[in-house]
């Protein structure tokens, strides 16, 4: 992670407060010393001024290989779908992204099929009518007009990819919008090949992720008057890499931070997904920083 990002980071936490702040009738710019005000008004410029955009990648390795430095993969491979059943209305939970449907398409609800070349219609439709679908399970998009799927990353991501099978026709019936954490989108519909099924990966810019901004959701919705089912597997989102806690959590709660490059105490640093929860906080094999045992002084009065 780029010493931009931390910045970044650090500013927008800066304006939460300032909105904080506006809504209780505090005036918070008070604690602020007046030297930070020409930094805060340059970094505003910045990230106002760019608009954000992705890149396409229809190669996984290729993905991969353009990844920033630092990031951490998730795959979801749905090899917990043992049958065909409805994606639900209020989310779920998945390897790093909750999904949800909305309403009901011609083709029946969103939702997982063992195998994908399967033939089963009810209650959600795998694609077996697609050559190319693989004997494997995945996640099924029914589109239509007002029928959509949202996918939520649960970690601040700013790359994500996925193999999928479309219909079985280069004709675009679907597309889907990303949604930044700075309130702006961009439209993805670019039009797949025939036969439809591939590899569909996206990183944000540079720029972007340099200023600490991610993406929000995943909104799928059809085209206009169109309707189809597109399906899922290996889906992949990204971050950055964190390094962890080596602590106890209760009564204190877990702690993390973004790995940047060049950044860290000791010897090194090393990348995990979760909190070690040690008592002794000896668990980690972070060299970090060790304390020695400590000696209480002796007393001498003072003259």
């Amino acid at each position: 992670m780029p010493i931009q990002r931390v910045v970044a980071k650090t500013v927008h936490k800066i304006v939460a407060m300032l909105s904080v702040a506006r809504r209780r009738g505090k005036s918070t710019l008070r604690r602020l010393s007046p030297a930070c005000l020409p930094v805060l008004i340059i970094l505003f410029s910045t990230m106002a001024a760019h608009a954000q955009s992705v890149t396409t990648y229809t190669n996984r390795a290729t993905f991969n290989g353009a990844l920033p430095a630092n990031s951490a993969s998730l795959i979801e491979d749905f090899s917990s779908v043992a049958t065909n059943y409805t994606m639900s209305t209020t989310g779920d939970q998945w390897n790093g992204f909750r999904v949800s449907r909305v309403g009901t398409g011609t083709f029946g609800n969103s939702g997982y099929c063992p195998l994908l070349n399967s033939a089963p219609i009810t209650p959600s439709y795998c694609p077996n009518y697609n050559a190319t679908s693989p004997a494997l399970p995945g996640m099924i998009g029914s589109y239509d007009a007002g029928v959509d799927v949202i996918i939520e990353p649960t970690e601040e991501i700013y790359a994500f990819g996925f193999d999928v099978v479309d219909w079985n026709d280069p004709n675009l019936r679907s597309f889907f919008t990303i949604f930044f954490s700075n309130g702006t989108s961009v439209d993805i519909n670019d039009s797949p090949p025939n036969p439809d099924a591939g590899f569909r990966g996206y990183i944000m810019d540079s720029v972007s992720i340099n200023a600490g901004i991610h993406i929000d959701r995943i909104e799928w919705t059809a085209t206009p008057g169109e309707s189809e089912i597109v399906a899922y597997w290996d889906f992949t989102p990204v971050s950055p890499e964190k390094d962890f806690s080596d602590g106890p959590i209760a009564g204190y709660g877990g702690a993390e931070h973004e790995i940047a490059t060049g950044l860290y105490l000791g010897l090194g640093v090393t990348a995990e997904t979760a909190d070690y929860d040690d008592v002794a906080a000896t668990a980690d094999t972070d060299d970090g920083v060790s304390l020695p045992t400590l000696v209480q002084a002796k007393r001498h009065p003072y003259r």
